[in-house]
């Protein structure tokens, strides 16, 4: 998060609003998919889990125990 809000910065200082907004649309997008895409797929491969239930045991972890919770769960599963 605070590298894609320097890199809006940045952009809005040197470039303006516009390129700044396509900025943040593009850093936007990355986060969403590495969070929800790439994540699961590689922690999926790592620990021999199917992706989807990465998903869901993170955010059963999560929604149990908080951050510790969404960081333990998939070794947990595994």
């Amino acid at each position: 998060v605070v590298t894609g809000a320097v890199a809006v910065f940045l952009a809005l200082v040197y470039n303006g609003p516009w390129i700044a907004l396509w900025m943040l649309v593009v850093v936007l997008a990355v986060q969403q998919i590495e969070g929800h895409i790439l994540q699961p797929i590689m922690m999926g491969s790592a620990v021999k889990v199917h992706p989807l239930a990465v998903v869901l045991v993170v955010a059963g972890g999560a929604m149990i125990a908080g951050i510790p919770g969404a960081l333990f769960a998939v070794p947990l599963a595994a």
